[in-house]
């Protein structure tokens, strides 16, 4: 008895010191996989809201519905290459309360990243080269100006005349723009609407573009300009 009396200290004392060593160990080892976790987590979603490829300008062309949910346009954006994570996408733009992404056609690019993406989709700013786009120089006078808006209808220089100088539709002009005067009504007045149609660049984001709609807008860019 004396014998395991004096011995039975050093096992006991041996196997709580390999218990405690076994605990630091794992906690060490916890705490390696918790940081590695992290770090990686972090570089995951850093990676994932800066832009796919920076180097790349290329134009992706990108539909997104009327009505989509944040979650659906991250889904959109991700099938097009413009994001690798839909889901950091999602919880980012909801942390930024960015709940009204406006629907549209846009044009975007890898090269952008995910708060740039967010700012065109928010703003409603649409990254999109028009189909047409035409200059009417200043000093241009009405057939002129005919000329250059028959070859981007597709209308004839005759027909786009036509329409300038039809009394109904200059009433209709006149109404949504008081900028025109009475005088142009003159039967001296052998062209309504000259002085009224800006001289300016004009896109448009159909192929040919209806001649009323053109002639309209450049109304309007005359009658702001006075504005």
């Amino acid at each position: 008895m004396l014998i395991l009396n004096t011995v039975s200290g050093g096992p006991l004392d041996s196997g709580g010191k390999n218990r405690k060593r076994n605990t630091a160990v794992v906690l060490f080892l916890i705490f390696v996989i918790i940081a590695a976790a992290a770090v990686y987590g972090y570089t995951y979603i850093k990676d994932a809201l800066g832009p796919v490829n920076k180097h790349n300008d290329k134009k992706i062309t990108v539909d997104i519905p009327i009505g989509s949910s944040v979650s659906t346009i991250g889904k959109i954006l991700e099938d097009k290459g413009l994001i690798t994570s839909s889901m950091v996408f999602q919880v980012y733009a909801k942390s930024k309360k960015s709940g009204n992404l406006q629907a549209g056609v846009y044009d975007l690019k890898p090269s952008m990243n995910v708060d740039q993406l967010i700012a065109a989709l928010k703003n409603g700013k649409v990254f999109r080269h028009p189909e047409t786009s035409f200059t009417i120089p200043e000093g241009f006078i009405i057939p002129q100006v005919a000329e250059v808006v028959a070859k981007n209808t597709g209308q004839s220089k005759e027909q786009v005349m036509k329409i300038m100088n039809d009394r109904t539709f200059v009433k209709e002009l006149q109404a949504q723009f008081p900028i025109i005067d009475n005088k142009v009504y003159d039967k001296k007045v052998y062209y309504p609407l000259e002085g009224y149609l800006f001289p300016a660049k004009y896109d448009f984001d159909e192929k040919k573009p209806d001649v009323k709609a053109v002639i309209k807008k450049m109304v309007e860019k005359n009658a702001k300009g006075h504005g």
